[in-house]
């Protein structure tokens, strides 16, 4: 498998039908710089290459779990600015409240 220096490229673990582009950027949130486009050119080639290779999911790593705008917000509580908010995740049920 090909080195880089901010992404990498591999098999799933459970699927080597799948090869997982992942950018290695998070202090930058993952973001292309100048030097990324080649690498990310190399890493499909590579995965090209590979006859097992049918799909390829582009990823990035994660810098912090939520940031501060995502944090799902519970049943009850208010949202910002003290608006309501609807709900999307396990615990709502999609109604506002």
């Amino acid at each position: 498998m090909p080195v880089f220096s901010s992404l990498s490229i591999a098999h799933d673990d459970a699927n080597r039908r799948i090869a997982r582009l992942r950018l290695s950027r998070p202090d930058r949130l993952n973001a292309i710089d100048t030097h990324m486009p080649g690498e990310i050119r190399a890493a499909v080639e590579w995965a090209e290459a590979d006859d097992e290779v049918h799909v390829i999911v582009v990823e990035g790593e994660v810098v912090q779990e939520c940031p501060a705008g995502l944090v799902r917000v519970r049943r009850g509580e208010r949202g910002h600015r003290g608006r309501r908010r609807c709900g999307s995740g396990p615990d709502t049920d999609r109604r506002c409240w």
